[in-house]
């Protein structure tokens, strides 16, 4: 079977087409995916006090990258060079604000694990004194029960004695 050259040529731009459409595709869902991460990853650190939670606090593209499920490299690549170069703001900004550096990140976490043991500390100081509260609740509690059953035995006998009539206990 002979192919006019005509032919061909409508048969390789339509496939140009398509594979061109495919990759378009999966260039937004990349960039969707890593969007998604950059919100979470901004989620954390805003919930950890504005310190990375893994890698001793060390934010990378890489590790970006990484969470992503992309390539470390994608980011470079031509058809991604602009999206990288945003990514690479973002990556910027977050550094900006949070703490970089490895010593600011440990002594950020010291001073954290110090609040936590500070609000241990108090709760277990609050646990205490309910404690205590409680017991003595209980004391008075049994006195007062002590005090009623006294009073209705005398009650008790007093009636016994007036009327001379026999009152059952409980």
């Amino acid at each position: 079977m002979v192919y006019k050259k005509e032919e061909l040529e409508f048969n390789n731009n339509k496939k140009s087409n398509i594979a061109l459409k495919r990759g378009a595709e999966r260039s937004k869902d990349l960039q969707i995916r890593v969007r998604e991460t950059l919100k979470i990853i901004e989620e954390e650190i805003n919930i950890n006090n504005g310190v990375y939670p893994h890698k001793n606090g060390a934010l990378s593209l890489a590790e970006i990258a990484r969470r992503a499920r992309v390539h470390p490299t994608t980011f470079y690549s031509p058809n991604q060079r602009d999206f990288g170069i945003e990514v690479t703001k973002w990556l910027e900004k977050i550094r900006f604000k949070s703490t970089a550096n490895g010593t600011s990140v440990r002594r950020d976490l010291a001073s954290r694990v110090a609040d936590w043991r500070k609000l241990f500390e108090n709760l277990q100081r609050a646990q205490r004194t309910i404690e205590l509260e409680l017991q003595q609740l209980e004391a008075n509690s049994r006195l007062e029960i002590e005090k009623r059953d006294y009073e209705i035995d005398r009650l008790r006998q007093l009636l016994e004695a007036t009327n001379k009539v026999k009152i059952l206990r409980n």
